[in-house]
């Protein structure tokens, strides 16, 4: 901890991360989020930092009473970086901020000790007072989330491997962009995009590339497919929308995206694999947490276990000859290009996109979820 002019400078060992408290300011603020996106735009300019990136586009977002701006930006040696701004206010209507700069996939449990430290402000700042915490953020405009009760609709497919061909394939994009894991934490996250050689891009693909119905995609998810094309290392893409019209050029840099690698044909694994996905509020003190964990293990004779726990973590990994002889949740697999097929000994039959993160192929990816090797087998 370092201390100038009532800012502290936190930093761990590791110095991946930086996590500043800022002396309190007296501004008076009538919407919070609005107040924070302003400071950022100066704070950033001030500090040396580029402009924040649109894509991965920043993410506003309302944790408990505390705002939460997250943007990522290049530093003056081209380096790039997660810069999360945190603000709340105190009863007497005075603001406290805080600021994380971490290094894309340094985050770790650093960041996490940080925002937990900044909850912990928080309650205690708010609870000097006997005026409730709440009222320390009247006129606050809290935006509103509506949810559907209709699930969403799978992808549209075709007899398996009648859709898209090998050769109709450019390659799957990975691209670095931010989402929420668990307890809420912001995370940096890779998305998959299947770019085609006729200049079209497919993101976040779900079934395997070549069962995909085509036509029936673009009508009934539109906003899944948009343009690409490239230039040395930079790629220009134009994502899709619900109305079939294109949205603005986004430029993916060099670093901010990669070429996922495809599985060879009949490619055979041996390792257990875990995922791990949820939501909630702990990350920033609250009481919510959601927790979804799926493991699945390989073995080179072609055989996979597969297990789902929800509600609570799960340490499984590895898998015993009984395991593998479970209807409902064991089987064959076979890997070729883009796509894992899973036959399960109860007679089902799945097919879903696949990719190798890189050529290690120790992180993979089924679909939008990722995969990465677990302890015991590595």
């Amino acid at each position: 901890m370092e201390e100038v002019s009532g800012r502290y400078k936190f930093t761990p060992p590791d110095g991946n991360l930086e996590y500043d408290i800022m002396p309190l300011k007296t501004e008076q603020v009538s919407n919070l989020m609005e107040w924070i996106k302003a400071f950022s735009v100066k704070d950033l300019q001030a500090s040396g930092y580029s402009e924040p990136s649109m894509s991965p586009a920043p993410i506003a977002k309302y944790v408990q009473s505390a705002a939460t701006y997250t943007v990522m930006a290049t530093d003056q040696q081209n380096k790039k970086w997660g810069i999360m701004y945190i603000a709340y206010k105190l009863p007497d209507n005075a603001i406290r901020l805080g600021k994380v700069i971490w290094a894309p996939g340094a985050q770790g449990t650093s960041l996490n000790t940080a925002t937990r430290h900044f909850a912990g402000l928080m309650k205690q700042e708010t609870q000097k007072s006997p005026v409730n915490a709440a009222v320390s953020n009247a006129g606050v405009q809290h935006p509103v989330t509506t949810k559907s009760n209709s699930p969403r609709l799978p992808s549209p497919t075709t007899a398996p491997g009648k859709g898209l061909s090998a050769g109709d394939i450019a390659g799957m994009a990975l691209h670095s962009e931010t989402g929420i894991g668990v307890g809420g934490m912001v995370l940096i996250v890779w998305r998959p995009y299947l770019l085609l050689k006729n200049g079209m891009m497919y993101q976040n693909p779900d079934v395997s590339p070549y069962d995909l119905d085509v036509a029936k995609s673009k009508e009934q998810e539109p906003e899944k497919w948009g343009t690409w094309k490239i230039n040395g290392k930079i790629i220009t893409v134009n994502r899709g929308s619900k109305n079939g019209l294109p949205g603005k050029p986004e430029e993916w840099k060099s670093g901010w995206w990669t070429w996922a690698t495809p599985a060879t044909p009949n490619e055979k694994l041996n390792a257990s694999y875990n995922s791990l996905t949820g939501g909630g509020n702990t990350a920033m003190g609250g009481g919510s947490i959601t927790v979804s964990s799926t493991d699945i293990t390989f073995n080179n004779s072609g055989q996979f276990t597969y297990e789902s726990t929800g509600g609570g973590s799960y340490n499984g990994s590895g898998a015993n000859v009984t395991a593998y002889s479970s209807k409902n949740k064991a089987g064959n697999y076979k890997l070729d290009g883009y796509c894992i097929e899973l036959n399960y000994n109860n007679g089902n039959t799945t097919r879903q996109s696949f990719y190798f993160f890189s050529n290690d192929k120790k992180v993979f990816g089924i679909a939008t979820r990722a995969y990465i090797q677990s302890e015991k087998t590595k």
